[in-house]
């Protein structure tokens, strides 16, 4: 029989937060422990976490870093993304590659909310792996619709994420499951 803890926090601390990465053994919730950090309040201890080689969740801590920022941008709420953009600059000296890269994407697909400008087809698809890609696949470009809309999805095992990005202007919708008429 295996046994762990759980902390039952739907909003935990920083402290527990720090506690728990470090404790393979230790839970928030009994479930959907994720979902619970994907808040903006939790971003620079994630990207923390993310960074540090001697965190036993380093993996996840950043697997869930990832998804918020995904729904964030895929939703393009700008205050919520200043706000974030802010909270994970408070992190210094990022010595993780793969962490430092994704920063950087981060950073460049934030600014084409606030300046857009014309995309070549490369920068669509890293957009598009950025929000709705998973680490092994890259979202497939299957239509362009009459308003000038590329439309890449990515397929999951039980549903598939839609996005439609615009070559002209770098705007960008999401759906999930069900896909638009653009």
């Amino acid at each position: 029989m295996e046994f762990y803890r759980c902390l039952d926090s739907i909003n935990p601390t920083n402290d527990q937060l720090m506690l728990w990465a470090y404790d393979l053994d230790l839970y928030l919730t009994d479930q959907d422990e994720d979902l619970v950090l994907h808040s903006n309040q939790y971003i620079a201890t994630l990207f923390q976490l993310a960074c540090d080689d001697n965190c036993p969740k380093k993996d996840y801590c950043f697997s869930i870093l990832k998804h918020h920022f995904q729904h964030l941008l895929a939703k393009r709420d700008i205050d919520q993304i200043s706000e974030a953009m802010t909270m994970i600059t408070e992190v210094q000296a990022v010595a993780d590659a793969n962490a430092r890269g994704w920063l950087a994407d981060l950073f460049w697909i934030s600014a084409l909310i606030k300046c857009p400008r014309r995309l070549n087809f490369e920068e669509m698809q890293k957009i598009a792996s950025f929000i709705i890609g998973t680490d092994n696949e890259i979202p497939t470009l299957t239509t362009v619709s009459q308003t000038g809309y590329l439309h890449f999805e990515q397929s999951f095992e039980l549903y598939k994420d839609h996005l439609y990005i615009h070559q002209s202007t770098s705007d960008w919708k999401y759906s999930h499951i069900t896909p638009v008429n653009l």
